[in-house]
């Protein structure tokens, strides 16, 4: 039987090649980590089919019983490939808020932040209206009871957020008598609503704290929102009460937080009363008769 030696040495060294082409894939990241010009180099024996793989730029090349083969390290890019389909409708997003209750969430965060010492602790403030009743001599009756305004502060709530007051407490000072030989009642007024004071707590002989509480909600003082509160006195006739030249005073003193019952988110700290409403000093003398 006679062979056709030329075609079987093409045969042995296409497998040759193919071979090659196979271990090159494994070994070509390590093998031509220095060659950049994207084209991998061999030698493959004429006879054997036994491939080496060289470099390119190397100045040593194949030797005459061998042929260089070339082909590049990566493939040309294929086609872009066509476009997707439209994916389905997303579900609708969450409403958003409106300005009010984003201002709430706001006003809360600061809150949150003041708490430790920041510039935003929650707080409330006193201070004199400016239709505090000035110093002046009161029309007192010898046989009859007689009311007056003597004091009108407001409290204020700082930006750190809101204020509920359960129990307000003004000072009296009746300044050398007690408050039972001058006081028959006392009650506040706010925004038209008539709160009577609940109990007095005696400081000392002449100064005493009346107590207002609000109940059930308590009195809420919104961020930044003042409260214009009017303190009222019904006073004993004078005649076997007090003697004539009496004087009285009213004042709401940060000092006197003790006596308040107030919360923000947490209770108030004393140092969270700020600022005194110190009222003018008033003199009973008799009403004079017109004739």
């Amino acid at each position: 039987m006679i062979h056709n030696t030329k075609n079987m040495q093409n045969k042995l060294w296409y497998i040759a090649l193919g071979s090659a082409l196979t271990l090159v894939v494994t070994v070509t990241g390590i093998t031509f980590a220095n060659n950049t010009s994207g084209e991998i180099t061999a030698c493959v024996h004429v006879k054997t089919g036994m491939v080496r793989i060289i470099d390119g730029a190397a100045v040593n090349g194949c030797t005459t019983s061998e042929r260089e083969v070339h082909w590049n390290q990566a493939g040309v890019p294929g086609p872009q490939g066509p476009q997707g389909e439209t994916g389905p409708q997303g579900e609708p997003g969450v409403a958003g808020w409106d300005e009010e209750r984003i201002l709430a969430l706001e006003q809360r965060v600061l809150a949150l932040e003041g708490q430790d010492n920041g510039p935003y602790e929650t707080t409330i403030s006193f201070t004199l209206s400016n239709g505090n009743p000035d110093a002046t001599t009161l029309p007192i009756q010898s046989d009859d009871k007689t009311e007056f305004s003597i004091l009108i502060f407001e409290a204020t709530a700082g930006q750190g957020g809101p204020v509920n007051v359960a129990e307000l407490a003004v000072r009296l000072d009746t300044n050398g008598t007690s408050y039972q030989n001058l006081l028959d009642d006392a009650y506040i007024s706010i925004a038209g609503d008539i709160y009577e004071y609940s109990y007095v707590s005696e400081i000392d002989a002449d100064t005493v704290m009346l107590v207002f509480e609000f109940e059930p909600n308590g009195l809420e003082i919104a961020p930044g929102e003042s409260k214009e509160i009017e303190f009222f006195v019904a006073l004993e006739e004078q005649d076997g009460n007090y003697e004539l030249g009496q004087t009285i005073q009213a004042s709401v003193l940060a000092t006197d937080s003790v006596y308040w019952q107030a919360e923000g988110y947490d209770d108030l700290a004393p140092s969270a009363f700020i600022g005194d409403a110190i009222g003018a000093v008033h003199m009973l003398d008799l009403e004079q008769s017109e004739e």
